[in-house]
């Protein structure tokens, strides 16, 4: 099962520190180094730097930290000389539409959503009843894109953009849309993701699995309610442009996967010894089992997305994000948002009750 922290540290690639000439502020090192003693001579001043909210403003001075009520914000962009680490304008160069006439609203997808699995839907044209206005999603979803970008110039994994206030203000939106498509019971449950995948590096996203795997056909009838819509749905956004050069999802509809709702042998995930037939210790593998013949291949889907568009699916519909071509020097940027009835998975945070300050 995908699981809802990041990787070590380890599965991480190991990137080179960013290029000092073309920086006017000291790096951490650096900063440290200046102070006194060697940086490994101060764990402790290290850390307090690490968790000092002003230093990750510095490093992402488009992005916001709310403490205790006050905003810290850096107003302008000094301390980068590269075009690439400023913050970009919140213009409409790709002429995608910011007016919020003639939008669908969610529940239009609810039919797809039920026979498939899994719903395309662009947030800079959707609505709910309390959704944002386009204007502000995409300045969000620019200020994230930005940020990520940044932290991967610092060798630093994206899921560090939890730091910042935008992606808890994106967090709010994404749990209106995912409620408002299943159920009132489905609230936000803090499993939050996001990647930064660079094709012509070799990366690529996770592996062909299920998000959750109930091990009886009784307990996997429980994870979904009696309208049918799941009680574990992730909505997977992108922040940049996403598509088949890069890397971006690819699923195996339900109705081409009889595990999805029958229950599967064996989970997709784990490792065993197979036999000659393709099958392992417990039964057929989910993948032979959905993809049993050459035709069946033709089955899976490419969905490709738009800054603002992603993909809301539940957690039995297989899917995996591809590995880009190594000439493509366009980064994917994506981040995901989970809700679930606590019933079936209760919030990864225990005051879970309450909402973050910036909202």
């Amino acid at each position: 099962m995908r699981g809802s922290l990041p990787p070590p540290h380890g599965h991480y690639p190991s990137l080179p520190p960013p290029d000092t000439k073309l920086y006017n502020h000291q790096t951490l090192d650096e900063k440290m180094a200046s102070q006194g003693p060697t940086f490994n001579e101060l764990p402790t001043k290290k850390t307090s730097l690490l968790t000092d909210p002003h230093y990750w403003q510095s490093q992402c001075p488009c992005a916001t930290i709310t403490i205790n009520e006050t905003t810290t914000t850096t107003t302008t962009t000094k301390h980068f000389a590269t075009e690439n680490d400023k913050c970009p304008p919140n213009n409409n160069n790709d002429n995608t539409p910011l007016c919020d006439e003639n939008t669908n609203p969610i529940q239009n997808h609810s039919t797809s959503f039920l026979s498939e699995g899994y719903t395309l839907i662009d947030i800079l044209n959707t609505t709910t009843n309390s959704s944002s206005s386009p204007l502000h999603l995409r300045q969000l979803i620019t200020t994230l894109s930005s940020a990520i970008q940044t932290l991967s110039n610092h060798s630093l994994p994206a899921p560090f953009v939890l730091l910042f206030d935008e992606t808890w203000h994106l967090a709010k939106v994404a749990s209106q849309y995912l409620t408002a498509l299943t159920s009132p019971h489905n609230v936000l449950n803090y499993d939050i993701l996001a990647w930064h995948i660079d094709a012509s590096r070799g990366d690529a996203g996770f592996s062909p699995h299920r998000d959750r795997q109930p091990p009886t056909k009784e307990l996997l009838g429980k994870s979904f309610h009696e309208d049918g819509h799941a009680k574990y749905l992730t909505l997977w956004l992108a922040l940049s442009e996403a598509h088949t050069e890069n890397s971006c999802l690819y699923v195996i509809p339900k109705r081409y996967d009889p595990g999805y709702g029958e229950g599967d042998d064996v989970d997709v995930d784990e490792e065993e010894e197979e036999e000659e037939d393709g099958k392992k210790r417990g039964g057929l593998d989910p993948l032979l089992r959905a993809l049993p013949d050459k035709e069946s291949f033709q089955n899976i889907r490419a969905l490709p997305c738009h800054p603002g568009r992603g993909v809301i699916f539940t957690h039995r519909l297989t899917h995996w994000g591809s590995r880009g071509d190594p000439s493509c020097t366009e980064p994917r940027m994506a981040i995901s948002f989970v809700a679930s009835d606590p019933t079936f998975e209760k919030p990864y945070l225990a005051n879970a009750g309450g909402v973050p300050r910036c909202w």
